[in-house]
């Protein structure tokens, strides 16, 4: 991460990744990617389906 200077207001800072920093958080994607297609490798589509759908309803804490 670098550090930038707001430059509506001097005395903020944004942290913006850079080419390093991105190029990490591509490998780890990619590293889950993988992770998750070998575990469900034997999933129908529909299966795979559900799964996102309640990952989703989880991760945004849905208790409906």
């Amino acid at each position: 991460m670098r550090r930038v200077a707001s430059q509506r207001d001097g005395r903020r800072i944004r942290l913006e990744p850079t080419e390093a920093g991105r190029r990490v958080v591509d490998a780890a994607r990619r590293t889950r990617r993988r992770y998750f297609d070998q575990a469900m490798r034997d999933w129908t589509d529909e299966e795979r389906r559900q799964f996102a759908a309640l990952l989703t309803r989880f991760v945004e804490g849905d208790q409906t």
